[in-house]
Formats: C-alpha cells, sequence, structure tokens
C-alpha cells in the first residue's frame, strides 16, 4: 500500500491547497510511466525512478523532481542492473536503493544496496542486504536507524542498517559517524550490549 501511496503521488504529482483541498496538476515525468518504482526526499527535492514498463522494459534512471521549479531533472543512472519492486529509504541526507528483482518474468533477485549523493549526483555501493533476497521489502527510518525486511518470497527477515566503525569495532549510528568505513546491516533483535550512541 505504501508504494502504491507513493507511486500515485510521484506519478501524477498534484498537490492540495491547504483550507480548499482542491488538487493542481504538477509537470509530469519526462519518461515512461512505470510501475515497480523506488523513490526518496533529499532535502527539498524528491528522486524517482526504476521500476517497469508494460512488463517489457526496466529501467535504472533516476529523476529529480523540483517543486520551487515544477521540473523534472534527469540524474545518473543507479549502478546496478535495472530492477522493480525494490526498496528505498533516505538517511542523512542520502538516498537509498536496493533489493528487488530484475523483471516480473522470470526475475532474479538482488541482494544489493546503493547509495545515492545528490550534491556530487553519484552512487556508490554499500553492505549487502544480509537478509533473504527480496522485493516489495519495507524500509522506514527511526531515531537515525534505517530498518529494511519483510517483502516478497514469505521474508519474515528485519535488519537494522548500521555502520561498522572499524577503529574502534562498535556499532555506530550511521548518520552520527562522517568517516568512510564501511556500512552494514544486523539484525533489529542482535544490537551488542555494548552499542555506544
Amino acid at each position: 500500500m505504501k508504494k502504491l501511496f507513493f507511486l500515485f503521488f510521484i506519478c501524477l504529482f498534484y498537490h492540495s491547497s491547504e483550507g480548499t483541498y482542491v488538487w493542481q496538476q504538477l509537470s509530469s515525468l519526462p519518461s515512461y510511466g512505470r510501475a515497480g518504482t523506488a523513490g526518496f526526499a533529499i532535502g527539498n527535492k524528491v528522486y524517482y525512478g526504476l521500476g517497469d514498463f508494460n512488463y517489457t522494459t526496466q529501467f535504472n534512471d533516476l529523476w529529480e523532481y523540483d517543486p520551487s521549479t515544477n521540473s523534472w531533472t534527469q540524474m545518473a543512472n543507479l549502478i546496478a542492473p535495472a530492477r522493480v519492486s525494490s526498496c528505498f529509504f533516505s538517511l542523512n541526507g542520502y538516498g537509498y536503493i536496493g533489493l528487488g528483482w530484475s523483471s516480473y518474468v522470470n526475475a532474479t533477485q538482488y541482494h544489493d544496496f546503493y547509495k545515492y549523493d545528490a550534491f556530487a549526483n553519484t552512487w556508490s555501493t554499500v553492505a549487502n542486504y544480509p537478509g533473504q533476497a527480496s522485493f516489495n521489502a519495507i524500509a522506514f527510518v527511526i531515531n537515525g536507524f534505517a530498518y529494511v525486511g519483510l517483502g516478497g518470497s514469505s521474508s519474515k527477515d528485519m535488519y537494522k542498517y548500521l555502520k561498522d566503525n572499524i577503529s574502534d569495532y562498535k556499532f555506530l549510528f550511521y548518520n552520527n559517524d562522517t568517516d568512510d568505513h564501511e556500512c552494514k546491516f544486523i539484525r533489529a533483535n542482535e544490537i551488542p550490549t555494548d552499542f555506544k550512541y
């Protein structure tokens, strides 16, 4: 339901005027309409892409929507195979996309995850999701942690996304640690007892 609502909101790009409850049509995406998409917000802009057109064409593109100019700009493509029904979230000024499958027909399921830097317009690889390969997984962010899990293939896995600070072997919040050590996932119920905020 979450992805369906998000797709509806992003693709149609209407907004409600406070008090009058009317809808105003905004600029349409200058590309194919599609299903199984991904999107996230960074600052005052929305990033949207990937997905499938008519069960025949899959995308790894990314588009930026700027509400202040009501315009779309194509950004750097995901540095991974095209996919549908991926998982996505934003955290600490970055967008994240991962999981999903290669298409709706004869699909390969993915474990990989990627981080998007909107300022540099670049993608980088982060730690693979350690749970079952999945599609339509959920993601949400609470108190600086991203939680990812569940989804297709009857997955019951749920993980918290952390950063492994190699220098002191402690698990730290991703957004409290600004160095470039590898990020990782850990089971939400297996946070170490010596975890430091």
